[in-house]
C-alpha cells in the first residue's frame, strides 16, 4: 500500500512552506490450524475423549517512510523511517477425558486433563535518519534498533468430577479444578551507536 502526501503552506507565518510525504506498507499473514478428536467407548460405563488442536501463525510486514520540508525550495529537514518485523506464533492444546458410570443409577466420575503449550518468536528492526538545516549548519541523527521476543507459555489443569444423586429428581456434585501456568519471556532491544561503532 502506497500513500502519498503533498502540503503547501499559506499563511503568513508558513508562507512558503512545504511538505512532502511518500510512505510504503505491506503486511503478509498466514493462519494454520489443525483439530483432532478421538472418542472410544470401552464399555457401557466407561468411554475416553481426546481432543488435540493445533495452530500457527506468521506474520511479516514493512513500512518505508520518506518525509522532506522545504522553504521557499530549500530543504529544511528530511526524514526517513524504515521499520520491518516478522512473527511467528505456535499454540498446541490437548485435552483428555475419562467418564465412568458406575452401578448405582446417577452415580458418575469424571477426570479431564488439559494442557496448552504458546510460542511466540519475533523480531524487528527500525532504522531512521533525520537531517536537519538551519543557519548552513546540517544535523544528522541516526537511530539503528533491533528487537527480539521469545516467550514461551505452558499451562496445565485438572478437573474431576464426581456426581451423587439425591433423590429421584436431584443430584450432587462435587468439582476440583487445580492449575498451574509456566510463563518465560526473554524479550531484548539493541540499538547501535554510530559513535562506539556497537
Amino acid at each position: 500500500k502506497d500513500n502519498f502526501t503533498d502540503q503547501l503552506f499559506i499563511s503568513a507565518r508558513d508562507s512558503g512552506l512545504s511538505y512532502l510525504e511518500n510512505e510504503y506498507n505491506i503486511s503478509q499473514n498466514m493462519n494454520h490450524r489443525a483439530n483432532f478428536r478421538l472418542e472410544h467407548k470401552f464399555n457401557e460405563k466407561n468411554n475416553i475423549t481426546i481432543a488435540p488442536r493445533f495452530s500457527m501463525q506468521t506474520n511479516h510486514g514493512e513500512s518505508d517512510l520518506i518525509g522532506e520540508s522545504f522553504k521557499t525550495g530549500s530543504l529544511l529537514n528530511s526524514t526517513q523511517r524504515l521499520f520491518e518485523s516478522d512473527l511467528m506464533a505456535w499454540t498446541l492444546n490437548n485435552s483428555i477425558t475419562y467418564n465412568h458410570a458406575f452401578k448405582k443409577m446417577g452415580r458418575t466420575i469424571s477426570a479431564t486433563f488439559t494442557n496448552d503449550h504458546k510460542n511466540n518468536v519475533a523480531n524487528s528492526k527500525l532504522g531512521a535518519n533525520n537531517i536537519t538545516i538551519a543557519n548552513a549548519t546540517l544535523r544528522s541523527d541516526t537511530l539503528d534498533q533491533n528487537s527480539d521476543l521469545d516467550q514461551f507459555e505452558n499451562s496445565y489443569s485438572v478437573r474431576l468430577e464426581y456426581g451423587e444423586p439425591i433423590g429421584k429428581f436431584s443430584q450432587l456434585q462435587f468439582i476440583y479444578n487445580p492449575s498451574l501456568n509456566l510463563n518465560n519471556i526473554d524479550k531484548s532491544t539493541n540499538s547501535y551507536d554510530p559513535l562506539s561503532e556497537s
